[in-house]
């Protein structure tokens, strides 16, 4: 008996012994924002230096603190018989441990150290439109070694391809003249009206949702004049008060599209943007990303259009899918990169 306590006892020492001195439990979980009615092509892109990502999920990583990275894989089931496909993979640098929204991936804090998505399953989408079938988000946990700490895994379902209602000025980041900024944004099919929400954004802490909801709103959900068939607007017609220069601003359009029980309303993703101080010129950095990205291509068809770009204002640039809907550089931008490093070798054959 005193031998049989004596094993038990030292087995039980042993065992919590190994989990505290040798190792610590961790943990990482997914949670999905559900329903997800705006979400398209760009949301389910991680790349390095994306700018206004609508966050679609959320990661909760345990015990903060710790280097580790994330290894990660985005899975499609198109629902035609075939099953779940891999549409989009990534793995992350070393970074502290820590809980964040998937617009956080690829910046300063938590770096993307390679990413690639299937261009054939990326095309079906575009011709789709918005997501249809289901989504299957895998996410492991590992050291800096590449060691398994922990794994989590969650699926969404699409039961129809919805409609994204997308910004399309003013750009992300952007420099605003004081006296005017237009505001444009994509139709929406069976849109009633648009709604406007602006608001200052105090300071760089402040979330994009905590700045347009706080304080008194600089247009506080004001519908447009002209019903649904009215896509831009002059801001300053719509302001219950002036904004001031030099103040950082965000915004959002709904839609409100009619149906039962009063119809449903559709939200774009948060824009920010700054009013020019009285002696700055405005200075739009899309122009910018756009000549710079087309250079980089490497493509002398690209390359003239670069300087094409170059001596026109970014209101005369216009970006299109393949149905001719228009859609936001950020969109474009993602598409093409996609599709590029999906191209890993080509080979003559009998050459």
């Amino acid at each position: 008996m005193y031998k049989r306590t004596l094993t038990l006892f030292l087995f039980v020492f042993l065992l919590f012994f190994s989990r505290t001195a040798f190792g610590q439990s961790y943990s990482i979980n997914i949670q999905i924002f559900e329903p997800l009615p705006t979400i398209d092509f760009g949301s389910l892109i991680i790349q390095n230096n994306l700018q206004g990502a609508p966050k679609v999920f959320y990661v909760e990583i345990n015990p903060p603190g710790k280097m580790v990275k994330i290894q990660g894989v985005i899975l499609w089931d198109k629902k035609d018989g075939v099953g779940y496909r891999q549409f989009v993979t990534f793995t992350t640098n070393t970074f502290l441990s820590q809980s964040f929204y998937s617009d956080a991936l690829g910046t300063n804090s938590i770096t993307i150290a390679s990413s690639t998505a299937n261009a054939g399953l990326a095309s079906d989408l575009i011709v789709l439109g918005k997501p249809t079938g289901a989504f299957k988000f895998q996410l492991n946990l590992l050291d800096p070694n590449g060691t398994l700490l922990a794994t989590t895994n969650k699926e969404i379902q699409f039961t129809n391809p919805s409609q994204t209602l997308s910004i399309l000025s003013p750009t992300p980041g952007s420099i605003q003249p004081i006296g005017a900024v237009i505001a444009r944004w994509t139709r929406i099919n069976g849109a009633q009206k648009y709604r406007i929400k602006l608001n200052v954004r105090t300071n760089s802490s402040q979330s994009f949702e905590d700045a347009l909801n706080s304080g008194t709103p600089l247009i506080d959900d004001r519908d447009v004049d002209g019903g649904g068939d009215v896509t831009n607007i002059e801001l300053r017609n719509y302001l219950s008060r002036e904004w001031n220069a030099g103040q950082e601003l965000v915004l959002q359009v709904k839609a409100v599209i009619a149906g039962v029980s009063g119809g449903t309303v559709l939200n774009s993703e948060i824009v920010n943007f700054q009013i020019a101080r009285a002696n700055d010129e405005p200075i739009d950095n899309t122009k910018n990303e756009l000549i710079t990205f087309l250079m980089q291509l490497q493509n002398e068809n690209a390359a003239q259009l670069a300087v094409d770009v170059s001596h026109v204002s970014m209101d005369n640039v216009r970006f299109f899918d393949n149905d001719g809907g228009e859609i936001t550089f950020f969109q474009f931008r993602n598409i093409v990169s996609a599709i590029r490093n999906s191209i890993v070798r080509i080979t003559l054959i009998n050459q």
